[in-house]
């Protein structure tokens, strides 16, 4: 797909209605703006929402939608998202996060079942450009894991903090609630 930055800013000549192109697949494509969101930036899934672009559909009701993801980790990589264009976690009802996540655990044992070489599962939501997040659409990844697939989430633990440090923030987010 090339270079296509989820966050660019729409361009609008003098006198010329809202849009935005780009080259999916070797086609010019010619987006229309998203008209529930605030700001005027460019998302590919309220693109594909819309039919402006692409996607292989695995599920979709009323609330959210799963789909191919077209830059797999693993092969059979799927992504769930909201039919609303809703930017963050937070930004998420309980039941559009609740549904997403049943819809997750569904397409995750659809391809457990459709293919005998996958041996788990990693469900994966990034929440924000620190945390990884590369299109501001709440979604969640659905990544079919098998043996020495190469995949995997690296982290390097310190020391374990204090119990009183752990009560001290388990306090401070459960007000927060």
């Amino acid at each position: 797909m090339g270079p296509l930055s989820p966050h660019k800013p729409w361009t609008q000549a003098q006198g010329e209605e809202e849009s935005y192109s780009l080259i999916f697949y070797g086609l010019r494509i010619t987006l229309r703006p998203m008209s529930d969101s605030p700001q005027s930036e460019f998302c590919v899934f309220c693109a594909i929402l819309k039919g402006d672009l692409p996607a292989n559909y695995v599920y979709q009701d009323d609330v959210v939608v799963s789909i191919m993801d077209i830059n797999p980790v693993t092969p059979g990589h799927l992504l769930v998202l909201p039919r609303e264009h809703r930017p963050d976690l937070v930004d998420l009802s309980d039941e559009i996060a609740a549904q997403m996540m049943n819809v997750a655990r569904r397409t995750a044992a659809g391809l457990r079942a459709s293919d005998e070489n996958v041996k788990g599962i990693n469900l994966y939501l990034a929440d924000g450009p620190d945390a990884g997040q590369e299109v501001a659409h709440a979604h969640v990844h659905v990544i079919p894991r098998y043996a020495n697939d190469g995949f995997g989430l690296r982290v390097h633990r310190g020391e374990p903090p204090a119990r009183e440090d752990l009560e001290a923030t388990a306090r401070r987010v459960a007000k927060n609630l």
